[in-house]
């Protein structure tokens, strides 16, 4: 019985250290190893989120297909009108470039510009997925990843690419990125998906003297807060994944909330300069926070 019972010890012990031993290499984490290991050159090839801002409002995104929300959750008419086909984001440009700038912060990596690859035949001609579609006048579950190529909006010049967080991936897709990264010699390419959106900021006395002017002007304005959620995937030219940073899912705390605060009215967010502030706030906040993992496991 000492023997058994020194032997089941034993295993525990073995077991505890196999197991530990996982958790440093990174098995299971973010991070993939050793499939990382081989990756030094990387380009950002895809930027990208939803068009329309989603409001989240008791524990839920609420999406209003009208023609003020699609341009005020677009962020990107600035002075001028732009053409309504046009998917291209200042907002996400600003991500583009502070994902670039957070990337080389970490020594194992050297960041090739989109600038430098973004004309290149190959990327031009890379084929993508066509998404899913959009249920429009629907209620969604936080985090929900449904939109088609029409609702997405997209960093100037870049490609949204849909297909790899589905089960079982799209190995078409993986093929295609693989090829895509050996022709623009690249270690690893990384796609980027963010959810943008907003919420009512906490109860103060703004909030409420702007409910009363609003209530007098005809719609009920309150202070929001901008309220942003990104996902990655990094592949590797050997057709693996490099780095997977899970999809943004409802309760586990991803999102990331701006101090600043804009206006909204009747849930609509109005088109402003501290609107803006308040998204790029959280863009860079969830870049920063995928840089800080990723070091983590590095």
């Amino acid at each position: 019985m000492e023997r058994e019972n020194s032997r089941m010890k034993t295993s525990i012990i073995v077991l505890a250290g196999v197991l530990a031993g996982l958790v440093v290499s990174g098995c299971g984490g973010i991070v993939k190893k050793p499939e990382i290991n081989s990756v030094k050159r990387i380009g950002i090839i895809s930027v990208y989120s939803n068009s329309r801002l989603h409001y989240f409002h008791e524990n839920k995104v609420i999406i209003s297909p009208t023609p003020m929300d699609f341009a005020a959750s677009a962020l990107k008419l600035g002075a001028a009108v732009k053409n309504s086909f046009d998917k291209s984001s200042p907002l996400l440009e600003f991500a583009r470039q502070s994902l670039e700038a957070e990337f080389k912060k970490l020594p194992q990596f050297q960041v090739i510009p989109f600038e430098e690859f973004g004309q290149n035949p190959a990327y031009r001609n890379l084929s993508v997925s066509t998404g899913k579609p959009m249920f429009q006048n629907k209620t969604l579950t936080i985090g929900s990843m449904i939109s088609t190529p029409p609702d997405f909006d997209i960093a100037p010049g870049m490609k949204a690419i849909e297909g790899l967080a589905q089960s079982p991936v799209d190995r078409t897709l993986m093929t295609n990125l693989t090829n895509l990264a050996k022709d623009l010699n690249l270690d690893g390419v990384i796609v980027v998906r963010f959810e943008l959106g907003y919420k009512n900021a906490f109860f103060t006395f703004h909030s409420l003297g702007s409910a009363l002017a609003g209530s007098v002007s005809g719609g009920r304005t309150v202070s929001a807060v901008a309220s942003v959620a990104a996902t990655l995937r990094l592949i590797t030219r050997q057709g693996n994944f490099g780095i997977v940073i899970p999809d943004f899912k409802d309760g586990e705390g991803s999102r990331k909330v701006s101090d600043k605060k804009f206006t909204i009215m009747d849930g609509k967010a109005l088109m402003t300069d501290e609107t803006v502030a308040a998204m790029r706030e959280s863009i860079l906040q969830a870049v920063v926070s995928m840089r800080e993992m990723i070091a983590k496991e590095l």
